[in-house]
């Protein structure tokens, strides 16, 4: 994953996060570059019909909250420098310590899950793939093509055992994520003995 992907908050520095994301012009903001990708502080305050000073403003305390930021500049007619902002594409995680270590524990993880969840997909569409197969052979058994009344009952003994598989897509995502909840008790009650 990018480097920069995370952004862990200490409790204290959540602050100027929280603000920033409280106040309704700063929401208006991210809503714009969220739905437009980039802009100027001047378009911003045109689009959203906001007096420039204000988006100024909104504009640093995004900035300092780490939400948004300058990807570029071009100079304008009248000469100004016109910084081009953009939303600042992180998973915020707010933590009792802003230490290193935990978000180094946090890297770790959130692939390994996210990997769970591919895998368990994956094995999903296989399973209905193979369903949607075995249900279109089970159409074609002569035994229900021959008596109609019997066909039911032939029907209900031969597909019977093809349906009754189990949904292993779930029981791959539990097993992951068990492992993975295992893991993590078994680092932190390191990190407690370490202490």
């Amino acid at each position: 994953m990018d480097e920069n992907t995370f952004m862990l908050v200490s409790m204290k520095d959540s602050k100027s996060v929280a603000d920033a994301l409280s106040n309704k012009t700063a929401q208006k903001i991210l809503k714009y570059l969220t739905e437009n990708k980039e802009s100027t502080e001047s378009e911003l305050a045109e689009k959203l019909e906001i007096p420039l000073p204000t988006v100024h403003y909104n504009i640093k305390q995004l900035r300092n909250a780490k939400l948004i930021k300058s990807k570029e500049f071009f100079w304008s007619k009248k000469g100004k420098k016109m910084k081009i902002f953009t939303i600042a594409k992180k998973f915020i995680i707010i933590s009792p310590d802003s230490s290193e270590r935990t978000l180094s524990k946090l890297k770790n993880i959130l692939p390994v899950t996210l990997l769970s969840f591919i895998g368990a997909g994956a094995i999903h569409f296989y399973q209905t793939s193979k369903q949607g197969a075995m249900d279109i052979i089970a159409s074609d058994i002569p035994a229900m093509k021959i008596v109609p009344m019997a066909g039911k009952s032939a029907a209900s003994e031969c597909v019977a055992p093809i349906t009754q598989e189990p949904n292993l897509a779930l029981w791959f995502l539990a097993g992951a994520l068990i492992a993975i909840g295992a893991g993590s008790l078994f680092a932190i009650a390191n990190n407690f003995k370490q202490k």
